[in-house]
């Protein structure tokens, strides 16, 4: 832990000829910040996603590095709830939802459409 406290102390980033010290977090496009942004949301996944997976509120999630894709069960919760305690997390963890739109989703580069068959929804 000492080291990585060691790390953040001397995280400095050059932007037009002027050096700075991010406030909080590491600089974008340093050699650590890939491996550190994983740690951190491998850390919330155990802690909330988990939970939220085995109390079934959510049935299915999948991420790509920071992009999330999740379904939940309207019946228990909506994207707002989701939304909110995601926020609460971490004060500095900024998070955007896209929601569903004429049966359509956009996920990373892909548009995900929901067809109706016998009354049953498919992705």
């Amino acid at each position: 832990m000492m080291l990585l406290s060691t790390i953040m102390e001397q995280n400095f980033f050059q932007y037009n000829k002027q050096c700075y010290k991010p406030q909080n977090g590491i600089a974008m496009g340093s050699p650590l910040s890939g491996y550190l942004a994983e740690i951190y949301i491998k850390g919330i996944e155990e802690t909330c996603v988990k939970h939220w997976i085995d109390s079934k509120e959510i049935i299915y999630y999948r991420r790509h590095v920071d992009d999330i894709f999740i379904l939940y069960n309207q019946n228990k919760t909506n994207e707002q709830q989701i939304f909110n305690r995601i926020n609460k997390i971490d004060k500095h963890l900024q998070t955007k939802i896209n929601s569903e739109v004429d049966d359509k989703i956009q996920f990373l580069d892909l548009t995900i459409h929901k067809k109706k068959h016998n009354n049953y929804q498919h992705i």
